[in-house]
């Protein structure tokens, strides 16, 4: 009966070193991976945040470009301020179809007049309004007008006693680059516009409306 009970004994000692074996291998190897796995979980996490990141940064780009295009749009629309007033004309004489040269320039926003030629110059295509003021000598007929590109646009024809003014005013749609002017068409007298204090030509211009 000893010798039973002594080896029943060790029987149950050596199944309990193994139990005890067996728990201190699994504590060993939990405390081996989990380091490793927690390293994978952060990749793996920090690879999602890098996708992520992607997508909103093309989000950004999308919403950049969508501005951009907006941002055109108004500038297409938007009116630059083109405007001249010109008085003074060099020449009072003046021979069918010669361009009336004004030299005084209180204003040209745009630079769109020559001083040296008369002409105005449409710096960008849009929708513009001119405005000729002529005056007169006493008894000469006078007619003239507003010219686009060698086509009238506005025509007038004073023949007052005493010497009177008159004004003329078109609209129309130009395109970049074309040129206007007020150009004498018909007269009867060699001296056929008056200037004095009294009494001023002059030629204007602005942009209305940029197409």
């Amino acid at each position: 009966m000893a010798f039973i009970f002594e080896s029943d004994l060790k029987a149950f000692l050596f199944c309990l070193l193994q139990f005890v074996i067996a728990i201190v291998v699994s504590y060993s190897f939990s405390n081996y991976t989990n380091p490793e796995q927690r390293k994978l979980e952060k990749v793996a996490m920090l690879e999602l945040k890098v996708e992520q990141t992607e997508k909103d940064i093309e989000q950004l780009r999308d919403l950049t470009r969508s501005l951009e295009g907006k941002y055109q749009n108004i500038e297409s629309v938007h009116v630059p301020l083109v405007a001249f007033h010109v008085y003074n004309p060099l020449h009072t004489n003046l021979e069918v179809g010669q361009v009336i040269v004004y030299q005084t320039v209180p204003l040209n926003e745009g630079n769109g007049y020559d001083r040296k030629t008369g002409i105005f110059t449409t710096p960008v295509t849009g929708l513009y309004q001119f405005s000729a003021h002529i005056c007169n000598q006493d008894n000469a007929m006078f007619v003239y007008a507003i010219v686009l590109e060698g086509e009238t646009i506005a025509l007038s024809t004073q023949r007052d006693m005493p010497s009177s003014c008159n004004t003329v005013n078109a609209l129309t749609v130009a395109s970049a680059g074309q040129q206007v002017s007020v150009q004498g068409v018909h007269m009867s007298k060699s001296y056929q516009v008056i200037e004095n204090p009294h009494r001023k030509n002059s030629f204007n211009g602005v942009l209305l409306h940029r197409t």
